[in-house]
């Protein structure tokens, strides 16, 4: 018998789901495959593409193939200002921009051409869905590449499954942007809020893949203290209602499975003292295991399951899914 998957409440932080260790070995790998392979080269957009000349099937098939090809910076950047045909949409803190490109910024004069493996180095995110400019925080409303069929099911599983915590169904729920984030070992994202949709009723549902990950969900303020999560692969996270415009971000990626002895002391402790703040913190759980690729598994396994090159790539990186209702 396939073990139940539970969703946990967090008491503190209200709109706040967690459901640990929810997707199996497999579909952890599947997803990493495809987010690498798949859902990062176009008609999807990366970091990489404002600046270099990214080869059509992806920079991590070029990288496979070819590590050491050359991939030159663009010759032609597109306009700094929108079209005549662009129709900005403004909605309180939305920005919707159609008909024009990112332009570069002004550091892109000090960028260089890169191999194929040195620039998979420097990707850090993918768009999916309906485009985004990330350094604008617009969406590009005459861009619309289609969200993958696997996450289209997936997540509204998910949002089905978790609609007696959210109030939020599964027929309301219509998959149309998102985000593929990449970190490396080093790497962090800043504490946000995802204000740019018009829909604000609608959960983001997050999926984990690789590293663990230090992940911080505070208030709609910066001033109070945010409650830390240790988050590892095939966990899944929603966040609507109270929780939808909480200031979130992720500090830190954990490569190991100790938290190091060089970690911040607020670390230390939240991590101390996790257990004990779950067990206090669980309002209510819902079973899951009829969701699609729902069964325990383990990291290790995760890695024995991949190909060799995905194995090295998810043992020092963490690939987190963040797929969201536009309107």
């Amino acid at each position: 018998m396939v073990p139940d998957v539970v969703a946990y409440t967090v008491a503190t932080v209200p709109g706040l789901i967690i459901i640990p260790n929810a997707l199996t070995p497999s579909a952890q790998c599947y997803l990493a495959a495809a987010s690498l392979e798949q859902w990062s080269r176009e008609p999807n957009v990366s970091n990489l593409h404002a600046h270099w000349d990214v080869p059509d099937h992806g920079i991590w098939n070029a990288a496979q193939a070819q590590p050491d090809q050359i991939i030159p910076l663009k010759t032609d950047f597109p306009p700094s200002a929108p079209s005549s045909r662009s129709q900005p949409i403004k909605d309180g803190s939305l920005s919707v921009a159609a008909g024009y490109e990112a332009s570069p910024s002004p550091s892109s004069v000090d960028l260089t051409a890169l191999s194929c493996s040195e620039l998979m180095d420097r990707m850090r995110w993918s768009s999916l869905g309906m485009q985004y400019n990330w350094s604008r925080q617009e969406y590009y409303t005459d861009r619309v590449a289609p969200i993958p069929p696997l996450l289209v099911a997936l997540t509204r599983a998910i949002v089905g499954a978790t609609a007696h915590l959210t109030h939020y169904t599964a027929d309301q729920w219509r998959p149309q942007g998102g985000i593929i984030n990449f970190y490396g070992p080093h790497d962090a994202l800043m504490a946000h809020q995802d204000r740019s949709e018009v829909n604000m009723t609608a959960p983001l549902v997050s999926l984990s893949l690789g590293q663990d990950a230090v992940f911080l969900m505070g208030s709609q303020t910066r001033e109070d203290t945010p409650t830390a999560f240790r988050v590892r692969s095939g966990d899944i996270i929603l966040f609507g209602g109270p929780a939808r415009l909480n200031f979130h971000g992720v500090p830190r990626i954990m490569a190991r499975e100790s938290v190091p002895e060089h970690a911040p002391r607020q670390i230390k402790r939240a991590f101390a003292a996790q257990g004990r703040q779950i067990s206090k913190q669980i309002e209510q759980g819902t079973d899951l295991h009829m969701l699609p690729f729902t069964q325990p598994g383990t990291i290790a396994s995760c890695f024995s399951a991949c190909s060799q090159s995905m194995q090295k790539y998810l043992q020092s990186h963490r690939i987190n899914i963040n797929v969201r209702q536009f309107q």
